[in-house]
């Protein structure tokens, strides 16, 4: 029996949709934590908290989809993972500033999260890019020496 490691479109389908469902039930649950906290924050809200779960709604959950729906190759696993990175510390930049907000404070510490997110973001479809155009051969977590 040989096993190939050749992808197939159907896995690249099933994988889009498990990315999908995962980040359906991530934007499910910070709906439901922004819900809670914001019913027990006596009025006051915060649109940090109530809207965290936009990121990976339409960060994670719609490009999955789209993938999916397309039956498009996904991006490497390196590209992908700098995606997820990207939106953890969006959605997790979006908490921490709408919890500060709520409390009555604030951090100029809460714009890293931005720019990290972002800049995670824009890397992954610099390199996403570059290996669709065949400029980068390696992943790039592999030419790290990250082991995966």
């Amino acid at each position: 029996m040989t096993l190939s490691m050749s992808p197939n479109k159907n896995n690249n389908r099933m994988t889009s949709i498990q990315i999908a469902w995962k980040y359906g039930v991530i934007s499910v649950l910070c709906a439901a934590i922004g819900a809670v906290y914001e019913y027990f924050s006596f009025g006051v809200y915060a649109y940090g908290m109530i809207y965290a779960f936009a990121f990976p709604l339409f960060l994670g959950l719609l490009p999955a989809l789209l993938f999916a729906k397309a039956n498009r190759k996904l991006p490497p696993q390196g590209s992908r993972l700098l995606w997820h990175f990207g939106v953890s510390a969006l959605t997790v930049g979006s908490f921490f500033s709408g919890a500060l907000e709520i409390y009555g404070t604030a951090s100029s510490l809460t714009k890293v999260y931005w720019f990290v997110g972002v800049g995670l973001l824009l890397l992954a479809l610099l390199i996403w890019g570059l290996q669709k155009t065949g400029r980068a051969k390696a992943e790039p977590l592999q030419a790290a020496g990250v082991a995966q």
